[in-house]
């Protein structure tokens, strides 16, 4: 008897008291009874009477539960595979394993596999095994007690689309006897329950060869514009032809009798750009093979095309013709541009004494060009730097970058390396120089006032 006193419980509420008590002496088909009873109070009970209890329970100030203690068998299942990695066709080998670990004999027992999808049963099924679906019932096995028994059955992997896991799971259904840790039937609910297991194997699926992109190689024309700074004329709104006219550019015989000519070829062979294509040999006025240059050419410009954005990825360069309307020109004797017409590319412009460019995004071919106005649109600028310059609307690269190599760390900045050097030349006149800012074939104040504007500005073009 278990007695608790002194209990108050204020009107329209209630009290609670509990406890647990664990079965000494089992015996099977019996009933636990327990009985609770009010023995006695302070006050008055309108419609019972504390202790009175005649074993019927007849009053609401008494109550009993009942446990009932049928046949227990405690049904223990585990589940397998003889694999953890599959491919389309495999066989995966399920092993189920069912032991009885008493106290009683286990009957009626019915077990139950769940097939995961993706998968269909080979061979035939022992133990009476019956497929319905996905599902595979055994039934009216008995257990001894201590006992247990092995259920093997297989399956194949079929196609799938995509790597997954394949969870396979397995339960007891029914037993005529209790099971004092586990509930029969109740699914996954519960999976640390031991009358449930489940085993995952790993389905990897292959994916298709890809096949390697056939390159589309095509001869590509450049078809871009753009306007230097230093030669922009703002009432035309076009480039001076100055040093054409003057005979300045390499290879050109000069108008005047003092100015000094410039070795015939592009000029980006030397250093820092070390481009060693043979362009602009054909405008060699002391060649029997020379032809004059068109009269609308400005001056000679460097073009890079790149598979991404830093000098590393160059697929192809060349020297090119800047004509006075900002178009680019590929000279006579320039090598055909062949590109892959399936690939994108970056397109870099550098000037000997201007800042370089390039487009902000890389460019598709269409049509057999690769298409750029950087007049209209602004060049590819990083976190600080500049792109362009903006004159009257149109956009302008930027001038007095006369020094560009990288050991002065100028390669694309407007810095007093480029005002030292047009220190060094100031008063030369009549030739093609680096320190003619403004493209006259004079190197003087112009050209400092120039450099005074933009120095300070530089690129983020990669190098």
């Amino acid at each position: 008897m278990i007695t608790w006193e002194d209990l108050d419980i204020a009107a329209g509420s209630s009290k609670t008291v509990s406890f647990t008590a664990e079965v000494v002496h089992f015996s099977i088909n019996c009933d636990y009874i327990n009985v609770a009873e009010i023995l006695e109070a302070d006050q008055a009970d309108i419609d019972s009477t504390p202790g009175n209890d005649d074993g019927d329970q007849s009053e609401d100030d008494e109550d009993t539960a009942e446990v009932f203690a049928g046949s227990m068998a405690d049904l223990e299942l585990s589940l397998s595979s003889d694999v953890t990695e599959v491919e389309t066709g495999d066989i995966i080998t399920y092993t189920m394993q069912i032991c009885n670990n008493g106290p009683a004999n286990a009957t009626g027992v019915e077990i139950r596999n769940y097939l995961p999808e993706g998968v269909q049963l080979v061979g035939g099924l022992t133990y009476k095994g019956v497929q319905n679906g996905s599902e595979i019932s055994w039934s009216g096995f008995t257990f001894v007690v201590n006992t247990c028994l092995d259920i093997e059955f297989q399956v194949e992997v079929l196609d799938a689309v995509t790597t997954n896991d394949k969870l396979n799971a397995a339960e007891v259904i029914i037993s005529d006897q209790l099971d004092p840790d586990s509930s029969p039937g109740n699914g996954n609910e519960d999976v640390a329950e031991d009358d449930y297991n489940e085993v995952e194997v790993t389905h990897f699926v292959a994916l298709p060869a890809v096949q390697a992109e056939v390159p589309d190689m095509k001869e590509v024309s450049l078809n871009t514009a753009l306007y230097l700074e230093g030669a922009f004329n703002s009432f035309t709104g076009e480039l001076n032809t100055t040093l054409n006219k003057l005979g300045y550019l390499p290879g050109q015989k000069a108008a005047s009798f003092f100015a000094a000519s410039t070795p015939a070829g592009q000029p980006y062979s030397s250093a820092p750009w070390n481009y060693n294509g043979s362009e602009g040999m054909i405008y060699n006025s002391e060649a029997d093979f020379s032809i004059p240059y068109p009269e609308d050419v400005v001056d000679w410009i460097l073009v890079d095309i790149r598979s991404g954005k830093t000098s590393e990825t160059s697929v192809t360069t060349r020297a090119a013709l800047i004509l006075k309307d900002g178009t680019v020109s590929m000279p006579e004797d320039a090598a055909q541009l062949i590109l892959d017409a399936n690939k994108t590319y970056y397109l870099v412009v550098q000037h000997r004494n201007h800042l370089p460019i390039m487009s902000p995004d890389p460019l598709s071919i269409e049509e057999d060009k690769l298409s750029f106005d950087f007049r209209k649109n602004e060049s590819y600028t990083g976190l600080l730097g500049s792109g362009q310059k903006d004159v009257n609307g149109l956009y302008c690269v930027f001038a007095a970058n006369g020094d560009q190599f990288k050991e002065a760390i100028s390669e694309f900045d407007i810095n007093i390396r480029d005002m030292d050097m047009w220190f060094e030349s100031n008063g030369l006149n009549s030739a093609y120089m680096n320190a003619d800012f403004d493209m006259n074939g004079d190197v003087n104040v112009n050209d400092q006032i120039m450099w005074l504007l933009n120095n300070g500005v530089f690129s983020d073009v990669p190098r």
